[in-house]
C-alpha cells in the first residue's frame, strides 16, 4: 500500500512539473513536483520501515533526490539499497545517473562509479554494461549540441561494452532517427530487440514508439504509447507523445487510404480512438474515408484537412461542398 501510493505521488509530482526544459518551467510547477514527491518519501520510508529490503522503495527514493538535486540523500539512499541487495543493478544505474553533467555531476565520477561496479560483473553481468553509460551520456549531449560525428564515435564505444543492453539500444535509436533518410532495416532491427529486452518500461515504450512512427508502422507506435501509458498513467512525456500522435494516426490513415485500404485505414483510426485519440482529425478522417471508400481527389483532401485544422471557420466548409457539387 505504502509502495503503490508512493509510486503514484512520484509520477504526479513529474506530471506536475511537466516536460520543458528547467529554463522554461515556471517555479510553481517546481514547487508542486516537490511538494508531491516530500509525500511520496513519507510513504517510501513507512515501506522501508516494513521491509528493509525493498529494493523498489530505495530506487523511488533515489530517483525522487536526483529530482530534487540532493546528493547527500542519493548517497544515503545507495548505501541503504546495496545493504539491501548488493548485486542489484537497477538501484546502480539510477544512482549513475545523478553523476551526469547536467545533474551536477561529472564524466569522470560516472566513470569511477561504473567501474566500481563493473568489477562485479562476474557475480551480476548485468552491471558490467554500466560501463557503457559515460559514452553514451556523452553520445546524447553531443546531439543536443548537433554534433553527430563526435555522438557516433561516443556511441561506438559504449555499443562495444553492451550492444545488448536496452539503454544502449534506445541510444542507437535516437541516433538512427536524425538523419533525413533513415536506415529502415537498421532502425527497425534495433527496434524490435529492444522491445523483447524491455517490454515494460515505460521509456523503452516511448523509444519504440518514436521508431514505429518513423517507420510508419502507426498501429505499432500507437499500442507502444498505449502501454506506456497503461504503465504509468501520469507520465508527462507519454501523454504529451500521445496528444500528437492523433496527427500521425490521421496521417497514417490518410496513406492507407491513398493506396486503396480503406478497411486498414478505419482500423487504425477506431484503435486510435480505443486508446483515448480522440481528436478533430481523427473524427474528420473517419467520417470521409468512410463516406468515400476510394480515395477522392487531392483538392477535396486539402480543403477536407483545412476543416480538421480549423473546424471553426465556416468558409472551409462552403468551399469543401462547392467543390464535392463540382
Amino acid at each position: 500500500q505504502h509502495l503503490a501510493r508512493a509510486a503514484h505521488r512520484y509520477a504526479t509530482g513529474w506530471a506536475y512539473r511537466g516536460t520543458e526544459f528547467a529554463g522554461d518551467t515556471p517555479r510553481t510547477q517546481f514547487d508542486a513536483m516537490h511538494e508531491w514527491h516530500k509525500r511520496a518519501r513519507a510513504d517510501l520510508e513507512d515501506a522501508l520501515r516494513l521491509q528493509p529490503r525493498l529494493v523498489t522503495g530505495h530506487w523511488l527514493l533515489l530517483a525522487i533526490s536526483k529530482a530534487a538535486g540532493d546528493d547527500t540523500l542519493a548517497r544515503d539512499v545507495l548505501m541503504r539499497s546495496l545493504d539491501a541487495c548488493k548485486l542489484c543493478a537497477q538501484v546502480r544505474f539510477t544512482y549513475l545517473t545523478t553523476l551526469e553533467p547536467r545533474w551536477g555531476g561529472s564524466r569522470e565520477r560516472m566513470q569511477a562509479f561504473a567501474s566500481g561496479a563493473a568489477e562485479l560483473a562476474k557475480e551480476n553481468p548485468r552491471l558490467g554494461a554500466l560501463a557503457a553509460y559515460p559514452d553514451i551520456e556523452s553520445c546524447r549531449a553531443a546531439r543536443k549540441d548537433d554534433d553527430l560525428e563526435k555522438a557516433r564515435a561516443a556511441f561506438a564505444r559504449a555499443e562495444a561494452i553492451a550492444p545488448h543492453w536496452w539503454i544502449t539500444l534506445e541510444a542507437k535509436i535516437e541516433l538512427l532517427l536524425e538523419p533525413d533518410e533513415v536506415d529502415r532495416d537498421a532502425l527497425a532491427a534495433a527496434a524490435d530487440e529492444l522491445l523483447s529486452l524491455a517490454r515494460f518500461n515505460p521509456d523503452a515504450r516511448l523509444t519504440h514508439a518514436s521508431a514505429m512512427l518513423r517507420l510508419e508502422r502507426w498501429e505499432d507506435a500507437a499500442a507502444s504509447l498505449g502501454v506506456a501509458l497503461q504503465i504509468n498513467p501520469a507520465d508527462a512525456e507519454a501523454i504529451g507523445d500521445f496528444d500528437d500522435l492523433s496527427g500521425d494516426l490521421a496521417y497514417g490513415a490518410r496513406r492507407l487510404w491513398e493506396r486503396r485500404k480503406h478497411g486498414a485505414a478505419l482500423r487504425l483510426l477506431d484503435s486510435a480512438k480505443h486508446l483515448g485519440a480522440t481528436g478533430p482529425k481523427i473524427r474528420c478522417w473517419q467520417e470521409l474515408i468512410r463516406e468515400h471508400p476510394t480515395h477522392t481527389h487531392e483538392p477535396v483532401v486539402s480543403l477536407f484537412m483545412w476543416t480538421c485544422h480549423e473546424p471553426d471557420k465556416i468558409e472551409h466548409f462552403l468551399r469543401l461542398d462547392q467543390t464535392l457539387v463540382q
